[in-house]
């Protein structure tokens, strides 16, 4: 794994500015739609591949959600965040509406934009501005997000956990399907996912996945016009079992996109909402081509030992053009402006080996793991900087040429290496006890590479000792409590007045939790409670003015609750709920004492699905309401942006051949600000969206 450490503080926090479910456990396997779709009797075993063991859900010694593919078919998800709206614990929307892509993700407390994005196991790195990997939802199979420090399974990583997705792969019971898509803001989709076998044997499988989008975005000008964006997106994947006991997935992807419009609201000369894009229809411009291709190679050698390795080599290329505000005049509603260009460069490489024993050792049994994992992250940008005509706030006339900037800012390469060994053993024991200990050592190498005016070099080494230990009681009534500690470690660019490199932070969490399954198997339900802590925060020098050490510390407590719950007569009911009591606990800055930015104390979700039987039979109604509590948008506490509650609705037909289906998200169209930051300007929510789809399987 490798992750970008910047030795450009104020770079990252521009950047930072500029990008500006349910219950965990989800039915799998039945996005073929059978051809009387009902409740199911029992819900099935929802394995987690996210701890590199394939472990059931309930047994799990951690707060684990994992969403499913007919969790997102239902819920009509359109992107990476959308689908992490309903599960407890995380942020998502911080930023508000964003048509790039990009998946603001927060975590128990903890931003994991920058350090918590993976896929099929592996890594997605950031680059140094703009550039990062962007998730095709409709490739998603299921998606586990992980809570807690995870850095004695994954390596560097933030203290609030780690989103993993698993992408489709072929499989010999997939069905083939196209999908057509029509909605609000001139929103067109063609989606396919067609798959098979390309022998007699079925030792050779195949699986293509397709995606085109085209749609405007929710951002308007005076004129009404509406910024474009458009996506295109293909994943070939094939499957070769070389025998009994070896099996090889290659899986590759490329995807392309252009979003022609992200401008920034201005603030009014007193501090408030003025509805005034900052920038210009005809210049904004986010361009990118992602791509990747990997395997996953699996050996059995003998009913022991299994030997696994996941690899993944991953680009992505990006070229942007835009505005930004830069103060008002002090007439008060002229509004200077500056253009910005970026040329930017991604290279990842990843490859994660394992071995995986199952064996008994006299009254134990155990489920052992132990690998090596290694990865290299390559970066470029090219930022640059130009001159751009006022805005009048009271009278905003666009179509103005804006040349393309050509000022060359910053020049500056970056290579990050990572190595990590981990070892990690699940031990059952006294007939219903499991012991989870996990202890990872992991090198860090960071190079930075100015290229400006006065060239210079900046580097950054560290290693650290990362453990995780659990442990839970299985009664026969399907009550599973548990109690777990776990670590994490995130390396910190820059260094202090003396020139020494900054420690990495470190995260610590205590968490206690239950779960419980009824023996009936159509509930699932779940509590935690977590004391999480990450220190070696950098905090201001106060005897070295500009200057910053690792003396800062954050903590995070909280109570999240989760239930999936089969009614029977056709219902099912999901609810989530989360108590967050965040607090800077040690700081030299103005937040010291002060709860942290866009972190609601509370949040609230409930989604109910209904599926008809008798002359009804095939039709569904789904709806959801998602309530996020206050939020302070400055870290000195001063400013307060209001609580509020979100309804989507979803009605849909599903025969063995056929769906069709009408959802909607933020169905009467509630305004709102997820953000108002004052010193990053307004970021009005995400509006209504409605979406109607026809599905043809066979």
């Amino acid at each position: 794994m490798a992750h970008s450490v910047s030795n450009w503080p104020l770079q990252r926090a521009m950047r930072q500015a500029a990008l500006g479910g349910m219950f965990a456990l989800g039915w799998v396997g039945t996005s073929s739609a059978a051809v009387e779709p009902a409740v199911p009797e029992e819900l099935e075993e929802v394995l987690v591949s996210g701890t590199k063991i394939d472990t059931p859900i309930v047994e799990a010694p951690q707060s684990i959600s994992v969403l499913s593919r007919e969790d997102l078919e239902v819920r009509g998800v359109q992107s990476m965040t959308e689908a992490l709206r309903y599960v407890p614990g995380v942020v998502v929307d911080n930023y508000g509406y964003e048509g790039r892509g990009y998946e603001y993700v927060i975590l128990r407390g903890f931003d994991a934009l920058y350090t918590g994005n993976y896929r099929d196991g592996l890594n997605q790195a950031t680059g140094l501005y703009f550039s990062s990997f962007v998730t095709e939802p409709y490739n998603i199979e299921q998606v586990e997000v992980i809570r807690g420090p995870s850095s004695a399974l994954f390596g560097q990583s933030d203290a609030g956990g780690i989103v993993n997705r698993i992408s489709k792969r072929p499989s010999a019971t997939a069905r083939s399907e196209v999908e057509v898509q029509v909605g609000n803001l001139d929103r067109r989709q063609l989606a396919a996912d067609i798959g098979g076998s390309l022998n007699e044997s079925g030792s050779l499988l195949y699986r293509l996945v397709g995606v085109g989008l085209d749609a405007d975005t929710q951002q308007s000008y005076p004129n009404g016009d509406r910024p474009s964006r458009s996506e295109r997106f293909i994943a070939p994947s094939l499957l070769w079992q070389v025998s009994d006991d070896t099996s090889i997935t290659l899986l590759t992807d490329v995807r392309t996109g252009d979003t022609r419009g992200y401008a920034f609201f201005a603030e009014a000369a007193d501090g408030s909402f003025s509805g005034i894009l900052s920038g210009e229809p005809d210049h904004i411009r986010y361009e990118y081509v992602q791509s990747s291709v990997g395997y996953q190679l699996k050996h059995r050698f003998n009913d022991v030992w299994t030997l696994r390795q996941n690899f993944r080599a991953a680009r992505v290329d990006m070229e942007v053009d835009e505005l930004y505000g830069a103060g008002l005049d002090p007439d008060g509603h002229t509004l200077y402006r500056y253009a910005v260009a970026t040329d930017e460069r991604l290279d990842q490489l990843t490859v994660d080996t394992q071995l995986h024993a199952q064996f008994d050792s006299g009254t134990m049994s155990h489920n052992l793991l132990i690998g090596i994992d290694t990865g290299r992250m390559d970066a470029d940008l090219k930022f640059y900087t130009g001159a751009a005509p006022s805005l009048d706030l009271w009278n905003p006339i666009y179509g103005q040429h804006i040349d393309k900037a050509t000022a060359l800012l910053f020049d500056a390469t970056q290579e990050n290496r990572q190595t990590g060994v981990y070892l990690q053993d699940q031990i059952k024991f006294g007939g219903n006890w499991m012991l989870a200990l996990g202890s990872r050592y992991d090198w860090v190498k960071s190079s930075t590479v100015d290229r400006g005016a006065t060239p210079s070099r900046t580097g950054l080494q560290d290693e650290a000792l990362t453990n995780r230990v659990g442990l839970n009681y299985q009664f026969d009534n399907g009550l599973v409590p548990y109690v777990s500690y776990t670590q994490s470690f995130l390396p910190q660019g820059g260094r202090d007045v003396n020139g020494n490199p900054f420690s990495p932070s470190n995260g610590t969490q205590y968490e206690v939790g239950v779960k419980f399954q009824p023996a009936s198997g159509r509930s699932l339900y779940t509590a935690a409670l977590f004391d999480l802590t990450k220190d070696n925060i950098l905090t201001p020098d106060l005897d070295n003015f500009g200057f910053y050490y690792t003396a800062g510390e954050r903590r995070s407590r909280g109570l999240e609750l989760e239930a999936r719950t089969g009614l029977g007569d056709g219902w099912t009911l999901s609810t989530a709920y989360t108590y967050l009591d965040a607090e800077v606990t040690r700081s030299n800055d103005v937040d010291l004492g002060k709860r942290p930015m866009q972190l609601p104390k509370h949040t609230v979700s409930l989604w109910a699905d209904y599926v008809f039987s008798g002359v009804l039979q095939g039709f569904g109604l789904s709806g959801g309401a998602r309530y996020v509590g206050k939020r302070f948008d400055d870290r000195e506490n001063r400013f307060e942006s209001p609580s509020y509650t979100l309804v989507d609705a979803a009605i849909y037909y599903d025969t063995a051949t056929w769906r069709f289906a009408l959802n909607s998200a933020n169905l009467f169209d509630k305004q709102y600000f997820a953000s108002a930051s004052r010193t990053g300007g307004y970021y009005p929510g995400v509006e209504r969206t409605i979406t109607a789809s026809v599905k043809y399987r066979w």
